[in-house]
């Protein structure tokens, strides 16, 4: 991967996750200026556009993309009748330790 990016004249520099054991999210680490961007889950985008999780006038802007493989999804039980995102305005968000 590293060879692209530098056929391309630029100077990359990829940081794992796994480098200081999940201490700090990617988007922490572009707050704090050890990243220039990040790589996330859309779940950080409803985080940084939430007032519960701090984030808010942050100044971080989320950028979508299109990936080649689903990294996380938003999921409900068929019974609530929930068929788009729409309908989950003013719903409860469950997740590993997030801060929505």
């Amino acid at each position: 991967m590293q060879g692209y990016y530098k056929e391309a004249g630029l100077n990359v520099t990829f940081v794992s996750p796994e480098s200081d054991a999940y201490e700090k999210t990617p988007r922490k680490k572009v707050e704090s200026g050890e990243a220039t961007f990040g790589i996330c889950p859309s779940e950080t985008v409803i985080s940084c556009h939430s007032v519960a999780s701090g984030c808010t006038g942050s100044g971080l802007v989320a950028v979508a993309a299109l990936l080649q493989t689903q990294t996380s999804a938003i999921v409900t039980l068929k019974s609530s009748g929930i068929t788009s995102p729409k309908m989950l305005d003013g719903k409860n968000y469950a997740s590993y330790q997030g801060r929505f």
